[in-house]
């Protein structure tokens, strides 16, 4: 990807983060993209864990 190509694309993301605009940020979202939810919980699961 190219400056005069990037440099639009980052501009625009950047504004719609900036607003919090998830209607802007939706363009930005791969279509296969699937949420996961977090709790309390599972992070005190994750960080007792040993590394």
């Amino acid at each position: 990807m190219s400056n005069h190509t990037f440099r639009p694309f980052l501009d625009a993301f950047l504004t719609a983060w900036k607003c919090s605009s998830l209607m802007e940020l939706e363009h930005f979202i791969s279509k296969d993209y699937q949420a996961r939810g977090v709790s309390i919980e599972n992070l005190k699961v994750q960080h007792e864990q040993p590394l």
